[in-house]
């Protein structure tokens, strides 16, 4: 700031100016008093600002040590936790090892071997992405009491998450913040996680490493079961009926249900036990959101309700209590019956069509039939993908139907339907349609002498071990086991009424060191010394043998070039097969659709799942849910 010049001076050596001079002088003293004075205090205020900007950047430089103190502390528990290294530049690794990327904190697994140039976190050509080991450590302590938690990744919405940046009008958007219901942040996460307790969900900004509460949503006297996310809205399912909260269109959950039977349109049943969604194509615009409306699909005590997107409700045939369910690219799956020996399918269309969907498809101990499969696992826990169905059994210690079932279902003639049954001391391959027998499965590497060999199909029959059978991993560190030694005098018998020539084999078997996928009718002895004369079934020859399978159903091309690109990955070196611990008892399990990783949790920990190999696995017993997306893992 300037301070205008003073007049001159009156001076006694100039009598004649010395009066003028010195009124002028006078005049203009107040102005520069004035202007020196706010001079003063502009000086004085430049000063204080100088200081604060020095103390702004000490606080800075401060905050800047304590994040990279932060990273540093997530990048550590991130390696500790995934039980992997941290990458290094110019390091070799093997095909198999686990990492930590020292850029995101993230968990890698390598698909290629070698020499390892570029960060995991930009050469996803080579490793495969895990999980957010950080996020996971953190959403355990938050979820310590949580019902159901569920990943809500915005980009799957319709508009890929683009609602977020209009909701500045809503009533959420401008609630005070910083309180016990809500957090510093206005805008809803690109990705939530979302706790489910028995009266109130919370939503945490999984957006920031640290994860902080975003909004709690209270549900006073509701008991809440379970809960999903899409299209910016939360559907929470209550003993009392069904909840929503419609972020986008500003209406926002309460205590009262949304959905029950007494509601217009009605659901079957008021105990809602899950809920899921999808939007099918051309599904109407909402006009409050601008979003298409989704597909509801709830599992109640008493069947099956499904709130279309014209806003009608069909019920389901079946008024059995839903054990769980899951929607798939062209239906719903769900799992009824005596602790969940039974599913249904009910395709989109059948559901519009209105009341009374659902076709039984597979049943525990009901055989096989143009329109049925054999479950091999209790329906406990399930998810899909498309028309692929993950099951998780959780039933007594020890029971035969526990372990994880994948169904690779044919929903045009479910009798096709390829399964896998994997636990911890055994792994099926791929099972085609009306098996008869699967055989040299285990990854115990105890010989044989004398007694029986498991049957892993539902039909359990045994072969009889005749002499010694060796049993040694089939490559370095893998869980599978081959069988060799085989000779005319040590071999594996058995008989069943179905054995036949007639039969389709499938198998690998070791030539020169190499594993051989082999398949082909067993009258063309397409593998090794497996012959069936009559109704007896032998395993016999020369050569190794692993995964050894008989069945009925004749395998299409395109099931066979399947069978062969997930089962080769179990020979090699360092291939894990199974569920990690000594238990086969389920108790969560979630698909990632993103990464294509299936989780499976038991009491020894969370096994990861890439197709039929288990890629990596944790040691903290999972007790109630799980839920994936985009390598965000959540567990409770």
């Amino acid at each position: 700031m300037s301070i205008t010049q003073l007049p001159p001076a009156p001076s006694r050596t100039d009598p004649a100016t010395f009066s003028t001079r010195a009124d002028t002088f006078v005049a203009a003293l107040p102005t520069f008093v004035t202007e020196a004075n706010a001079t003063a205090a502009n000086v004085t205020a430049k000063e204080n600002q100088s200081e604060a900007s020095a103390a702004a950047a000490a606080s800075s430089e401060a905050a800047a040590a304590a994040s990279e103190n932060q990273a540093l502390e997530y990048r550590n528990e991130a390696v500790a936790a995934s039980g992997a290294v941290l990458w290094v530049a110019g390091t070799s690794y093997a095909i198999g090892d686990g990492v930590v990327s020292p850029t995101n904190f993230k968990s890698y697994r390598d698909k290629v071997g070698g020499v390892s140039n570029t960060d995991p976190a930009n050469d996803l050509a080579r490793w495969l992405i895990l999980e957010v080991s950080r996020l996971e450590a953190i959403a355990a302590t938050k979820a310590v009491t949580a019902v159901d938690v569920f990943v809500y990744d915005t980009s799957k919405d319709s508009d890929g998450g683009a609602w977020r940046k209009r909701c500045q009008h809503t009533s959420w958007y401008n609630e005070p913040l910083n309180t016990a219901t809500r957090g510093a942040r206005r805008e809803f996460p690109a990705v939530a996680l979302i706790v489910a307790e028995a009266a109130k969900i919370t939503i945490y900004d999984a957006d920031d490493p640290a994860l902080p509460m975003w909004r709690v949503e209270p549900y006073a006297g509701s008991s809440i079961k379970a809960l999903a996310a899409l299209n910016a809205a939360i559907w929470v399912a209550t003993t009392v009926g069904l909840i929503f909260s419609d972020y986008a269109g500003d209406d926002l959950g309460t205590t009262e249900p949304d959905y029950t039977t007494e509601t217009t349109p009605a659901i079957i049943n008021n105990a809602v036990k899950d809920v899921a969604m999808t939007v099918l194509p051309n599904a109407p615009i909402d006009p409050a959101t601008g979003l298409p409306v989704p597909t509801i699909a709830v599992a109640t005590a008493a069947g099956v309700s499904v709130i279309k997107d014209d806003g009608t409700v069909a019920d389901s045939l079946s008024v059995q209590t839903i054990i769980n369910f899951s929607i798939g690219d062209s239906g719903v799956f769900y799992s009824t019956g005596n602790s969940g020996q039974e599913f249904r399918y009910a395709t989109f269309s059948d559901i519009t069509s209105g009341d009374g969907f659902g076709d039984l498809i597979a049943n525990i101990g009901g055989g096989t039939s143009s329109s049925r499969f054999e479950l091999v696992t209790r329906t406990n826990h399930s998810t899909a993908k498309g028309s692929t169905l993950f099951i998780g059994g959780q039933a007594a210690a020890g029971t035969t139907s526990n372990g994880v079932g994948i169904y690779q279902t044919d929903t045009s003639d479910f009798n096709r339907t390829m399964t896998a049954v994997i636990k911890s001391t055994y792994n099926t391959g791929w099972m085609v349609g009306n098996i008869k027998g699967a055989f040299l499965s285990d990854t115990d590497d105890t010989d044989l002498v004398g007694g029986n060999d498991a049957d892993r199909s539902v039909n359990a029959n045994p072969l009889t071990v005749n002499g010694t059978i060796t049993r040694t991993p089939v490559a370095t560190g893998a869980d599978l086991v081959g069988y060799s030694g085989f000779s005319e005098t040590n071999y594996l018998e058995g008989t069943d009424a179905t054995y036949a020539d007639t039969l389709y084999a499938l198998g690998w078997e070791q030539t020169a060191g190499v594993w051989e996928f082999k398949h082909g009718f067993v009258s063309a002895a397409p593998i090794d010394g497996l012959t069936i004369t009559g109704t007896t079934l032998k395993i016999a020859g020369t050569k190794p043998k692993a995964l050894v399978r008989v069945t009925a159903t004749t395998p299409t091309a395109s099931q066979l070039a399947k069978i062969q690109a997930d089962e080769k990955v179990l020979f090699q070196d360092g291939a894990q097969a199974t569920l990690f611990g000594a238990s086969d008892a389920v108790t969560a399990l979630a698909h990632d659709p993103v990464t294509d990783l299936l989780h499976v949790g038991t009491s020894a920990g969370r096994s990861v799942f890439q197709g039929l190999r288990r890629v990596s696995n944790t040691t903290t017993a999972v007790g109630t849910a799980i839920s994936a997306s985009n390598g965000l893992v959540v567990e409770e």
